[in-house]
């Protein structure tokens, strides 16, 4: 799982594939046999998971976790 600090920069699949010196689409395929999943939903859902343990542990409000973990909107946040 990725680290929380990480999860409140804004990543790109395509600032990903140049870290790994690959493809976008060669990186997208290498991802979703790895993980089962697209980044973009991986990334979501390691959000959503860490939300979810601050939320647990702490006192903070929801807007509070939601920024801390990367979201800026709060319909996007409750959707997901």
């Amino acid at each position: 799982m990725i680290r929380f600090p990480l999860l409140q920069q804004k990543i790109s699949v395509e600032d990903l594939s140049t870290r790994f010196a690959v493809g976008r689409r060669n990186f997208d395929r290498r991802f979703i046999s790895a993980t089962g999943n697209t980044t973009i939903e991986y990334l979501q859902g390691a959000k959503i998971e860490s939300a979810k343990k601050v939320l647990k542990t702490s006192r903070k409000t929801v807007n509070e976790v939601m920024h801390e973990v990367g979201y800026a909107d709060f319909l996007c946040f409750s959707a997901s």
